[in-house]
């Protein structure tokens, strides 16, 4: 009983800030809705929006207008859309799934550790006490998306831990369908159900629906663009003259990855496009690398190797992201993270210097917060 009125006190504490930033921030309205402007669409008979929208990213193809994002957000909006039209809720919808990541990690620790105040810990600090708080109380699509993709391959983790591999394919795929690069991850999966003895035969059925669900997203992208692997990005008007993805655009973005705030005339200035250093808005790496050094094992090491080429992935897109503080493209690795941090290890005490760090992170991304605010 202990136990869950502690999570509940965690949960609630992790809502409750989202709530007073959705108000600060005035985000309850959602002016970059292409999520729920494409569910209207299905709902409509149709596959494209109808018409253009010029101050979202829209692809344009075929003389028609489509939303350019990989399409799962919008199934999770469907029923939203049926009650609300196009002003869904996402904010709030956005913070609904950010509480359900801190359930999801909070379990995945406890699988390892015997302490539910460490197991806390831990819940708390990969989601309000990393770069995921910039994004999760946002409903614009791009940190919607993000959100959802967190959410699902955290459920993912838990449901591989708790040998349900069915559920945890499928959770994946769901990730995917918001993050495609989270796909990467289905090995560390793998590895997870086998350490819980899953058989081999079960884990090839269970892998059945999730390939399904790739199916479905590439069968979409063939009825919009005539390719399997297209969901709109190359269509939009920056990336006709520019390739989305490209080994030239690795060395300057891994500059950005872990470039510091620049001091200009007296003044700090934080970038608003393309980032800075990772390791000061989620200082998690910071404690998993840590951990790695101290204690590796072969599991761990090639999850580390998966999260390294993640990151290549993400540094040969043009674009590191824009208006956000931080860099939240590597939100998308911090579930996988969070499980390399509680991975093979029994116990690991909440010492002073991670109970500072935890809260240095909560106040530099509430920091990042207002300062968007008040200057972009």
């Amino acid at each position: 009983m202990l136990k869950k009125y502690k999570l509940g006190t965690a949960i609630l504490c992790v809502l409750l800030l989202g709530l007073v930033l959705i108000v600060v921030t005035k985000t309850a309205k959602n002016p970059y809705n292409t999520y729920a402007l494409q569910a209207a669409s299905w709902l409509a008979g149709r596959t494209d929006l109808g018409q253009n929208y010029a101050h979202l990213e829209i692809a344009t193809y075929g003389g028609k207008f489509y939303a350019s994002f990989p399409p799962f957000p919008s199934v999770v909006l469907l029923p939203f859309v049926l009650l609300f039209g196009a002003s869904t809720p996402d904010a709030f919808l956005s913070l609904f799934f950010a509480a359900l990541s801190v359930y999801f990690a909070y379990q995945i620790a406890m699988q390892y550790q015997k302490s539910d105040t460490e197991a806390i810990f831990w819940a708390l600090f990969v989601t309000i006490g990393s770069n995921f708080l910039t994004i999760m109380f946002e409903g614009w699509v791009w940190f919607f998306a993000q959100t959802l993709s967190f959410t699902f391959s955290m459920g993912a983790i838990y449901a591989a831990l708790r040998r349900r591999p069915v559920l945890s394919f499928l959770l994946l795929a769901f990730a995917c369908g918001c993050r495609p690069f989270q796909l990467l991850y289905c090995p560390i999966l793998v590895m997870l159900l086998r350490e819980k003895e899953v058989g081999w035969k079960q884990i090839a059925y269970a892998l059945l629906p999730a390939f399904l669900v790739g199916l479905l997203y590439m069968g979409y992208n063939v009825l919009r663009f005539g390719n399997p692997f297209e969901f709109g990005h190359n269509y939009l008007p920056e990336f006709l003259a520019n390739r989305q993805f490209s080994l030239s655009y690795l060395p300057q973005n891994l500059y950005r990855l872990v470039r510091l705030p620049a001091l200009e005339a007296g003044h700090l200035v934080i970038p608003l496009f393309d980032g800075f250093a990772f390791y000061l808005v989620s200082p998690i790496f910071i404690l998993y690398v840590l951990q790695l050094v101290h204690a590796p094992s072969k599991s761990n090491c090639f999850l580390f190797f998966l999260l390294l080429l993640h990151l290549v992935f993400l540094c040969c897109h043009r674009t590191m992201g824009g208006w956000h503080f931080g860099n939240r493209y590597t939100v998308d690795l911090l579930p996988f993270v969070l499980l390399g941090c509680v991975w093979q290890r029994k116990k690991l005490p909440a010492t002073p210097v991670c109970i500072l760090l935890l809260f240095y992170g909560i106040l530099v991304n509430t920091a990042g917060i207002l300062f968007l605010l008040l200057f972009s």
